[in-house]
């Protein structure tokens, strides 16, 4: 189900898949972006009700960090109870979540590229 789901938003349903087990999907252009104002204050970005997966794109340059349903950290020292934000996602799953608290290194823009 969930690969029926991924291969309708898959152009023509075409994929790569390299020999180190990565697989890259080249997805349909997006009905729905939001340009996030990042700075080193974490922002909540709220998912749309009828998201699954977040494509992000950062400005070039722009280094930055999220978190689930809470306030996104940039990381300082080591963090190593498992409450670290995640650095520089290319993409995510976000099903069953309802925001993102995203921060960065520095002030910029983030893309993000919405797909249900």
């Amino acid at each position: 189900m969930v690969m029926n789901k991924l291969l309708e938003n898959v152009e023509e349903s075409k994929f790569i898949h390299h020999r180190a087990g990565r697989i890259d999907v080249f997805p349909k252009m997006p009905t729905h972006v939001d340009q996030i104002a990042l700075s080193a204050t974490s922002v909540t970005y709220t998912i749309p009700t009828d998201a699954r997966w977040l494509i992000f794109s950062p400005q070039a340059g722009i280094e930055f960090a999220v978190k689930a349903d809470a306030d996104a950290v940039y990381p300082a020292a080591a963090i190593t109870d498992g409450s670290g934000s995640l650095l520089n996602p290319a993409q995510l799953d976000v099903s069953g979540l309802t925001s993102l608290g995203i921060i960065s290194n520095e002030s910029g823009f983030l893309s993000i590229a919405v797909y249900g």
